[in-house]
């Protein structure tokens, strides 16, 4: 593996955004996407036998949404990173305040899904995307 390849899960119910946002993500040479998923649930099996170092979740799915969903996946995998993204702006999502500490997890709206954005901000660099914290 090369260190400068951060390894990506997918997670998002609609198979056609999640297979743009592959691709579109893909072109980056640092994010590579190792793995695709289409519930919460299936991200979980998943990251039971892939090595990933981002999850990109959507916060709108059937089910478990993504917010619960990064609890979840914070309780089993607690040094992953969560980019969860939506097309709803961050301050009509409320449950997003409970990861306001949490360095590991930001959002970004999905019209603002930039690959080298999301490298700088996993990376640790200051930039600023829409998100709940850098």
């Amino acid at each position: 593996m090369n260190n400068d390849v951060i390894e990506v899960l997918l997670v998002d119910d609609h198979r056609a955004y999640r297979s743009a946002a592959a691709g579109w993500l893909s072109m980056h040479p640092n994010l590579d996407i190792v793995s695709e998923a289409d519930s919460v649930e299936a991200a979980l099996a998943k990251l039971a036998s892939t090595r990933v170092d981002l999850v990109v979740l959507d916060v709108h799915m059937k089910d478990i949404d993504g917010i619960d969903g990064a609890g979840l996946i914070f309780d089993r995998y607690p040094d992953v990173h969560i980019l969860l993204c939506s097309t709803s702006d961050r301050n009509d999502l409320p449950g997003l305040a409970r990861f306001a500490a949490n360095q590991n997890l930001t959002f970004i709206s999905k019209p603002d899904l930039e690959p080298d954005a999301i490298v700088q901000w996993f990376r640790g660099r200051q930039v600023t995307l829409n998100v709940a914290h850098n």
